[in-house]
């Protein structure tokens, strides 16, 4: 399975049916376009009466950047991304998604790409199942333009599996699958969407599956022939 990644990077032609992946992470890194790869960094945890901080000051290619993001005693969130400020209420929620105080803690780490970051976390109320769904923001700092800001689907979520396609972002969706008359998810299936203003838009491409290959194991999988 490692060796066979870097092949299917150069030669796209090649079908990813039928190979293993023991994570989702190591599936992203197979998708053409990804806006996330290079260095991350985490956030530090300070905390005061009344108020959470996490928060990561440093230079990245030659550049001073800084990133805060604040829990009041109130719980509301509030962030500063090197001179951007903003509140929760101008992230713009995937459906289905809330976002709340435990959406950051100790572990939450930063993706930049260029006038981008991307923020993801372990929710530390997570346990059980729950651990599999993750916090994931995504935050665009345009020039001369106010940020703009959106929560990502949780399930299996990621950073490393945010694509910019044809100067549009895309992400994956994913589901849970199941055959009749069993409680346990058989495996999941991909659905891509893209963001259009203010809407989150699925796209047409064909949503992909993928099958659990160990009993209880959710994170080791192979993609179903399409």
């Amino acid at each position: 399975m490692k060796k066979l990644l870097p092949l299917l990077l150069f030669f796209p032609t090649l079908t990813l049916a039928g190979v293993f992946f023991d994570g989702f992470e190591e599936y992203y890194a197979t998708l053409s376009g990804r806006l996330f790869t290079g260095e991350t960094v985490e956030l530090n945890v300070h905390s005061v009466v009344g108020n959470n901080y996490f928060s990561w000051n440093g230079t990245l290619e030659g550049r001073k950047r800084y990133i805060e993001v604040k829990v009041d005693e109130h719980d509301n969130l509030s962030f500063t991304i090197d001179n951007h400020s903003f509140k929760s209420e101008q992230v713009k929620k995937f459906p289905g998604e809330e976002i709340g105080y435990s959406d950051f803690g100790q572990g939450t780490v930063a993706y930049f790409a260029s006038g981008w970051i991307c923020l993801e976390n372990t929710p530390h109320t997570a346990s059980g199942t729950s651990v599999r769904r993750k916090s994931i923001y995504l935050m665009q700092l345009p020039k001369g333009r106010k940020p703009q800001a959106w929560k990502l689907p949780s399930l299996f979520g990621s950073c490393t599996g945010i694509r910019m396609q044809g100067g549009q972002i895309k992400f994956d969706k994913i589901e849970y699958r199941s055959q009749k008359d069993q409680d346990a998810p058989t495996g999941v299936s991909f659905h891509e969407y893209t963001i259009q203003g203010e809407d989150f838009v699925r796209t047409r491409r064909a949503r992909r599956d993928a099958t659990f290959v160990e009993p209880g194991n959710v994170y080791k999988f192979s993609l179903d022939e399409q």
